[in-house]
C-alpha cells in the first residue's frame, strides 16, 4: 500500500472535515482496525500546524479512507505537547479511537424510552428477531433518532436494515451496548461499526466475506513478508446456564457445541463454564446465552500475526479486509480464521500492513511493523556489502 491510497482528514467537533493531512504529516501515523472492538490512532504533528491546532481540541478527531470508502473515524482523546532544546518550538502527539467506543461509553436502559433510571417501568428490554435488526432497534432506541432528547445522539444515524444474521433474543438491563452486540454479533457471524458518513456518524452492521478460497497468504508464495502462529486451549468446553429460580428450584442447563466437543477431545480437557443468566427460565434464551459464550470461547484459541507483502493480487481494503475469513498458511498449518485486527504504520518508505488472524491479541503494531521494517533494511544492507 502507498501513502497516496490512504486520505486522512481532520475534522472538528461539528463533524466537518477541515483539512487533509499530506503525506508528510503521515510519517509516523499508525492505526490499529479492530473487529467489533474499538480501534485507535496516533498521529505526531508539530506545535503551530494548522490543522494540529484543531486536532487537539476536544470533539475534534480523524477521518481515514481508502479507495473503499471510510476505513476508520473517530475522536481525539489525548494530547500530549513534547518540546526539547533540540526541538523549542515542539510538538503535539495526538491520539484517539474511533467511533464505535460511543457504544462502550453508553448503556442499554431496561425502558429506554424514559431517560430517568428511578423511573425505569421494566426489569429487561426484550428483543426477539433477526441479530442485525435487534442490534439496529437498541441503538435506536438508546443514543439514535429513537431516543430520548437528553440520550440522543444528535449527529447518530442508523443504517437501513437489510435482514442479516440468524433470529436471536436478546435482553438489555444497564449493560454497555459494545458488550451487549458483541455475542449477538459473534453468533450471528456478523460486524457491527460506528463510523462517518457525509456530515453525520452512522451505526453499521454488515457481514463479512468468506475470502478463504482465494486469499492464500504465505510466505513462500511471496505475500507474506513474516508470520507468527499461535494457539491455546478453549476457555470453556461446557457451558452451564444458569436460569432463574432459587436453590433446587432454579433452571439449569448444559450447553455444547460440536466444535466444543471436538476441543475436549483434542486437548484431554473437560472445561464447565458456569453462566449465570437468572433474569429468565426460558429454555430458548438459555441456549442462547451458551452458545454466545461457546462460540468465542469454546475452540481452540488460535492467533496469527502476519505482515502482508504490496502483492497487488491481494490488497487489503481491496481483496480481502477487517471481519473477512482468509487462508494463512504458516510451516505446515493452513488455517481459516477470521481477520480480527489490522494495523497500519506510515514511514517515510510508504505504509505497512499488520493483521492478527484469529483471536486478538491487541499487538503493539508501531513496535511489530517497525521491526519489519528494521528487518528488511538489514537484509538489504547485508546484500550490498556482499555485492
Amino acid at each position: 500500500m502507498k501513502v497516496s491510497d490512504l486520505t486522512v482528514e481532520v475534522r472538528n467537533s461539528s463533524l466537518v472535515r477541515v483539512g487533509q493531512l499530506t503525506a508528510k504529516d503521515l510519517v509516523g501515523f499508525t492505526a490499529v482496525l479492530r473487529f467489533n472492538k474499538v480501534g485507535s490512532w496516533k498521529v505526531v504533528l508539530p506545535v503551530g500546524h494548522v490543522l494540529a491546532e484543531e486536532l487537539k481540541q476536544p470533539g475534534a478527531g480523524l477521518v481515514i479512507s481508502n479507495s473503499s470508502g471510510v476505513i476508520l473515524s473517530g475522536p481525539t482523546t489525548a494530547v500530549v505537547t513534547n518540546q526539547s532544546t533540540e526541538d523549542v518550538t515542539g510538538t503535539y502527539t495526538i491520539t484517539g479511537v474511533d467511533d464505535s467506543v460511543l457504544l462502550s461509553e453508553r448503556l442499554a436502559y431496561p425502558t429506554p424510552s424514559t431517560a430517568d433510571v428511578t423511573l425505569q417501568t421494566s426489569a429487561y428490554d426484550v428483543r426477539t428477531g433477526v441479530a442485525e435488526t435487534v442490534m439496529k432497534q437498541y441503538v435506536d432506541v438508546n443514543i439514535g433518532p429513537g431516543a430520548p432528547s437528553v440520550r440522543k445522539i444528535a449527529a447518530l444515524t442508523v443504517q437501513a436494515t437489510a435482514g442479516l444474521g440468524s433470529s436471536v433474543t436478546a435482553q438489555a438491563r444497564f449493560q454497555p451496548l459494545q458488550e451487549l452486540f458483541e455475542g449477538l454479533a459473534d453468533v450471528a457471524g456478523l460486524g457491527f461499526t460506528i463510523e462517518q458518513s457525509g456530515s453525520n456518524l452512522q451505526f453499521q452492521v454488515y457481514a463479512p466475506n468468506d475470502r478463504s478460497a482465494y486469499v492464500r497468504l504465505d510466505l513462500d508464495n511471496g505475500r507474506l513478508t513474516k508470520s507468527e502462529y499461535s494457539y491455546s486451549q478453549p476457555k470453556a468446553t461446557r457451558a452451564i446456564v444458569g436460569g432463574s429460580g432459587d436453590l433446587t428450584a432454579r433452571t439449569f442447563l448444559e450447553r455444547t457445541t460440536s466444535v466444543s466437543l471436538a476441543s475436549e477431545v483434542t486437548w484431554g480437557r473437560r472445561i464447565e463454564v458456569f453462566n449465570d443468566q437468572r433474569s429468565t427460565s426460558e429454555t430458548a434464551k438459555l441456549q442462547q446465552y451458551g452458545d454466545e459464550l461457546l462460540a468465542t470461547d469454546g475452540k481452540t484459541l488460535i492467533s496469527v500475526s502476519i505482515s502482508p507483502t504490496d502483492d497487488q493480487s491481494m490488497l487489503f481494503g481491496t481483496d480481502w479486509n477487517l471481519g473477512d475469513k482468509v487462508t494463512c498458511v504458516v510451516g505446515t498449518a493452513e488455517l481459516i480464521a477470521v481477520v480480527t485486527e489490522i494495523g497500519i504504520l506510515v514511514t517515510e518508505e510508504g505504509v505497512r500492513i499488520g493483521a492478527t488472524v484469529g483471536e486478538p491479541r491487541t499487538l503493539d503494531y508501531e513496535t511489530q511493523l517497525l521491526s519489519i521494517q528494521a528487518d528488511q533494511a538489514s537484509r538489504i544492507s547485508k546484500l550490498e556489502r556482499t555485492k
